[in-house]
């Protein structure tokens, strides 16, 4: 049976960056499907099944690139 799964991206700030909705099988291919449609810009992906927070992952493929550093 097939559940649906929401996908909330926030940016680094935690300002929202976008969301997803699939209909998944189970929570080891929504967990894969959220990291694999998250854009380089958002930071982290919510994991949600209905009203329920399931999970979070962090970005590991961030884009920075337009970021400058402060080397004070």
């Amino acid at each position: 049976m097939t559940e649906t799964y929401t996908f909330r991206y926030l940016n680094a700030d935690g300002s929202f960056s976008g969301i997803a909705m699939v209909q998944l099988n189970d929570r080891p291919s929504a967990e894969l499907s959220a990291e694999n449609l998250m854009s380089k810009k958002a930071a982290l992906v919510e994991i949600w099944c209905g009203d329920n927070l399931i999970g979070k992952a962090r970005n590991a493929r961030l884009d920075t690139s337009d970021h400058t550093l402060d080397h004070r």
